[in-house]
């Protein structure tokens, strides 16, 4: 099959898609799974095709859009032997380096990231989203100094860069600076005001100052420009737990469990209904909604150490002390590090 037509082939598959314009785990983009095996069966195809002699027929923009496609699918190591072919017949190509910087940086590499995008830099020295990039992989690498100064010269490239300053102000954040974090996030949403990931930021900073009324109405804003923003339903029923509105953290937590992100994802999903249950049982004393929503955690994933460390803290509640015995010899066996967390009559 020539490139050509397989290049047809993969266009069509993607007719109803708008691809992003860029990588990054920050953009929720699914490939529908009716497609997903096709797709990834014809870009193999036209990966083993390329070549040094076919380089006229080679189309770098078409070749990066099945990168994409490639990382929508969590196929971190095909997109850098693509990336890596590219880079061989296109080198000094500053898309082709950032991606495989990107790339590098996610899957824990963070000193060959460093280089992809220290050779960026060479090529596009004013890119402030390069140094952002390399800002961002600094706090990875836990060297905040690094990534302040990255991020200081991201904005200095642009002051308008509203990446640059959001992530700028969680460093402040990490360091507790929150004064200056701040007054970053709030830059940054001068410059996009319905950046919510900046909101979210901004309320946890409000929240760590002991201003969680600011907090909780920064993070309602930003739940009503999406409504499906799942970190700020995390993170606003983490606010109403720590002030002991217990209900209201319940609720956000069920919001949360009505998203598409949460209900694909097994494990968020039952770390959620743990959340919920374990707000039940040690708050609340209602061990019986706890004990419903444990039940339906148990048949998505019945050898889950937590749920069944959370149902014999029930039976300890209704004073079975046998049957809470063996819920937690249970989870013992299936997670044995929650040891630490019976109570010291099961020890």
């Amino acid at each position: 099959m020539k490139l050509e037509t397989i290049k047809n082939k993969i266009e069509s598959n993607l007719s109803d898609y708008k691809l992003p314009e860029t990588i990054s785990i920050d953009i929720n983009f699914n490939i529908n799974e009716s497609i997903a095996d096709e797709l990834y069966e014809l870009i193999i195809e036209r990966f083993n095709l390329i070549s040094e002699e076919n380089r006229e027929e080679i189309g770098l923009e078409f070749e990066l859009d099945a990168v994409k496609i490639l990382f929508y699918m969590n196929k971190y190591d095909n997109c850098i032997k693509y990336l890596d072919k590219l880079n061989e017949l296109f080198p000094n190509n500053s898309l082709i380096l950032y991606n495989l910087g990107y790339i590098h940086s996610i899957i824990n590499n963070p000193q060959r990231a460093m280089d992809y995008y220290m050779d960026v830099i060479e090529l596009e020295p004013d890119n402030a989203q390069i140094y952002n990039e390399i800002g961002l992989l600094a706090r990875r690498m836990d060297n905040l100094e690094l990534a302040i100064r990255f991020l200081k010269t991201a904005i200095e490239k642009d002051q308008k860069h509203a990446e640059s300053w959001r992530n700028l102000g969680i460093v402040y954040m990490e360091i507790k600076e929150f004064d200056k974090a701040i007054k970053c996030l709030k830059k940054a949403l001068e410059i996009n005001s319905k950046y919510i990931t900046a909101m979210n930021f901004l309320a946890l900073c409000y929240h760590f100052k002991g201003e969680h009324d600011k907090a909780i109405r920064k993070l309602e804003k930003a739940l009503n420009i999406n409504e499906k923003f799942s970190m700020g339903w995390k993170n606003l029923a983490s606010i109403y737990f720590n002030i002991e509105n217990y209900q209201q953290a319940i609720e956000c937590y069920e919001k949360l469990l009505e998203l598409d992100d949460i209900k694909e994802s097994e494990t968020k999903r039952i770390n959620t209904m743990i959340e919920i249950a374990a707000i039940y049982i040690n708050k609340l004393n209602e061990v019986e909604k706890a004990n419903k929503i444990l039940k339906e955690a148990k048949e998505i994933n019945n050898k889950n150490g937590e749920i069944w460390y959370h149902l014999g803290l029930i039976q300890y509640k209704k004073g079975n002390k046998l049957a809470a015995e063996k819920n937690f010899n249970k989870a013992i066996e299936l997670d044995p590090d929650i040891m630490m967390k019976i109570p010291d009559l099961f020890l």
